[in-house]
């Protein structure tokens, strides 16, 4: 029986940014973006709010462990910061999966139109920069 959970990652856990290093161990399924659209967002940590459709969220898919997702549900904060939540998933090889993804309600932020923290330089600078929504 397999007791692994995939998780869905789009902010600093990616393996680009300084805390890739925590999901090391586990098992990396690569890149993917979420079926539905959503909105990603850039504050003092990036989040995605998932009452607004804005472009599908660009990340990682990672097999977890029970204990890893324990932990990163602490890392999130979760319940009361993050909120995991379960969204579609698709490869660019077209195969779709359900996966755990941390997302937050509505706070001040800036908009990443692209859905992928890689692009966040150009949300830093571009028109969307103001969006509080």
């Amino acid at each position: 029986m397999n007791s692994e959970e995939y998780v869905f990652v789009y902010g600093r856990l990616r393996t680009e940014f300084w805390k890739g290093f925590l999901l090391a161990q586990q098992k990396s399924f690569g890149t993917a973006r979420t079926v539905q659209r959503y909105a990603l967002y850039i504050s003092k940590m990036p989040y995605v709010r998932m009452d607004r459709a804005v472009s599908p969220i660009r990340g990682e898919v990672y097999a977890v462990t029970p204990r890893a997702l324990r932990d990163l549900d602490s890392l999130m904060a979760h319940p009361t910061w993050y909120r995991r939540h379960k969204v579609a998933v698709a490869f660019e090889d077209g195969r779709e999966i359900t996966a755990w993804m941390y997302a937050r309600p509505g706070t001040r932020g800036v908009l990443v139109e692209s859905g992928d923290l890689l692009n966040r330089e150009t949300a830093l600078t571009g028109p969307e920069q103001e969006q509080k929504r």
